[in-house]
């Protein structure tokens, strides 16, 4: 006797699944016949474990009373049978080499943009997830009815380490830029105190410094600053050494310390997108 039950995969791999197996006369009138179950469980002394799924026990049976429409009632027997998928084989082969992937995506920010190896690295991470979700058609289940969760997520961090490649080639891009002009917008976010409080924007240091005279240092500074194409806030505290014998930037250093800034918002981006990401998995399981 060969039998069959529909699951839903949307937990998988750790899915539980509960099956009716029923079995009576479909057309006999329960006067004909009678079924009794002198036990409300089943008895497992000769089953054989399975080796991907485990059966939980006890095995329920009982006996349901059925009524037709001309009133006439009949009986059939009911076996209850509730299993567990055994998911320490797709822990070790699936999740955990997924997620150690995506959280080693992280460390692309820790690498300087001088060192030349943020898009080796970021490419690299990239090109194995690409590889783990070529080998994933032999462990899902093929089923549309419930999708499971642990493929959003794989396809989630698939899309983000991409968009994570586009961020850190954009970042060496501006990094090396080597244009002389450089917009308002870009001068005012490198020299923006606000983003500098929340560790945004880097502190500069000084390339260039030349003497300048004492009384008119506040408005020497201002010409100084305009000239390097950055402006600062000299009303800030924080930023009074920055004016000190008249600071000048040149523009190849404006795109450097602006791609630093990209660097760290997308750093923060990330962070917040990964906790998202791993949270919603957490909890969905």
């Amino acid at each position: 006797m060969k039998l069959s039950c529909s699951f839903d995969v949307t937990r998988f791999p750790v899915d539980q699944h509960t099956c009716y197996f029923r079995m009576g006369p479909l057309f006999l009138p329960k006067s004909v016949y009678k079924i009794q179950s002198r036990e409300d469980h089943a008895q497992l002394e000769f089953y054989i474990d399975h080796d991907q799924w485990e059966l939980i026990r006890p095995l329920k049976t009982y006996v349901n009373e059925l009524t037709w429409l001309s009133g006439e009632g009949t009986q059939e027997f009911v076996a209850e049978v509730r299993i567990k998928r055994r998911s320490l084989y797709y822990l070790i082969v699936l999740i955990c080499p997924n997620i150690l992937i995506y959280l080693l995506s992280s460390l692309v920010f820790f690498l300087p943009v001088d060192s030349g190896e943020k898009v080796g690295f970021i490419m690299t991470i990239l090109l194995a997830e690409i590889v783990t979700v070529g080998t994933l058609n032999d462990i899902f289940p093929a089923s549309s009815l419930g999708f499971p969760v642990l493929a959003y997520l794989i396809s989630a961090i698939t899309v983000h380490l991409s968009m994570l490649c586009v961020a850190t080639v954009t970042v060496v891009n501006v990094h090396h830029y080597t244009d002389d002009h450089v917009s308002d917008k870009i001068r005012k976010i490198v020299s923006s105190k606000h983003l500098r409080k929340l560790h945004l924007t880097p502190k500069i240091e000084q390339l260039k410094t030349r003497k300048a005279s004492r009384a008119p240092k506040a408005s020497l500074c201002k010409q100084d600053t305009l000239k390097s194409g950055v402006e600062f806030d000299d009303k800030s505290d924080e930023d009074s050494n920055y004016f000190q014998s008249g600071m000048k930037l040149d523009a190849q250093r404006v795109w450097g310390l602006f791609a630093t800034t990209l660097d760290r918002f997308f750093s923060l981006v990330h962070f917040i997108a990964t906790a998202v990401v791993l949270g919603y998995f957490y909890f969905r399981y």
